[in-house]
C-alpha cells in the first residue's frame, strides 16, 4: 500500500514541481493547477487509506463520466511531458459512464496513460466504448506510437518490480497496480500491438 501511495503521488508532484520551478510568476491558470493537484493528492491519500481499510471491497458509488476523468489526466500529463509535445486524441462513446470508484478509474488510466506519454514518440490515442449495450462493461484502449512491449514480456511487466526500461526513472509497479484494480472489477488488462506502434 505504501508503494502504491508513493507511486500515485509522483505525477501530481511532477506537475507541482514544474510550476514552482518555472521562472514565470504564478498566474490564475497556474493557481488553478496548483489547487487541482493538491486536491488530487488529497484524494489519492484518502483513496489509499480507504483501499487499505476495505481490503479489496469495491464501494460502488454514482456513475462516473469517463470523458471528464480522461480530460483531467490529459491536462496533467500534457504539463509533465510538455517538452515532448505529445498529441493525445480521445474518442469516448457518448455519455459513457464508469460504474465504480472514481479513484480506481483515475489510478488505472493514470498509470497506463503515463506509460504511453513516457514511451511514445509523439502520439497517444485513447478510445473508450461499451462492451455490450445491455452491460455496463467498458473497453478502454490506450495506444501510443512508441516501440511497445515485446509479446513475451507482456505478462511479466504486470508483476510488481518488473521493469524493461532501466534508463528512465520508475519502480515497475504502475502496471501491477492497474492490473490489480482491473481484476477487482473482474476485468482483464491486456498488452498488445497497436496500429500506431
Amino acid at each position: 500500500s505504501l508503494a502504491d501511495l508513493a507511486h500515485s503521488l509522483k505525477t501530481p508532484l511532477a506537475v507541482l514541481r514544474g510550476i514552482t520551478e518555472s521562472k514565470n510568476p504564478i498566474d490564475a491558470d497556474g493557481s488553478r493547477t496548483l489547487q487541482d493537484q493538491v486536491q488530487r493528492m488529497d484524494q489519492i491519500v484518502h483513496y489509499q487509506l480507504h483501499r487499505a481499510a476495505a481490503m479489496g471491497r469495491i464501494a460502488f458509488a454514482a456513475p462516473i463520466d469517463v470523458s471528464n476523468v480522461i480530460t483531467k489526466l490529459r491536462a496533467s500529463l500534457d504539463k509533465v511531458y510538455a517538452e515532448k509535445n505529445v498529441t493525445c486524441t480521445v474518442g469516448v462513446d457518448h455519455d459513457l459512464m464508469f460504474h465504480g470508484d472514481e479513484s480506481d478509474l483515475l489510478e488505472v488510466l493514470g498509470n497506463v496513460l503515463d506509460n504511453a506519454y513516457k514511451y511514445c514518440r509523439h502520439t497517444v490515442r485513447v478510445t473508450v466504448h461499451a462492451m455490450a449495450n445491455d452491460k455496463p462493461d467498458l473497453i478502454l484502449e490506450i495506444e501510443d506510437d512508441g516501440p511497445g512491449i515485446p509479446v513475451e514480456m507482456a505478462q511479466s511487466v504486470m508483476q510488481r518490480g518488473t521493469r524493461l526500461d532501466t534508463t528512465t526513472p520508475g519502480q515497475g509497479i504502475g502496471l501491477a497496480i492497474a492490473h490489480d484494480i482491473v481484476r477487482l472489477y473482474h476485468g482483464t488488462l491486456e498488452i498488445s500491438r497497436s496500429e500506431l506502434g
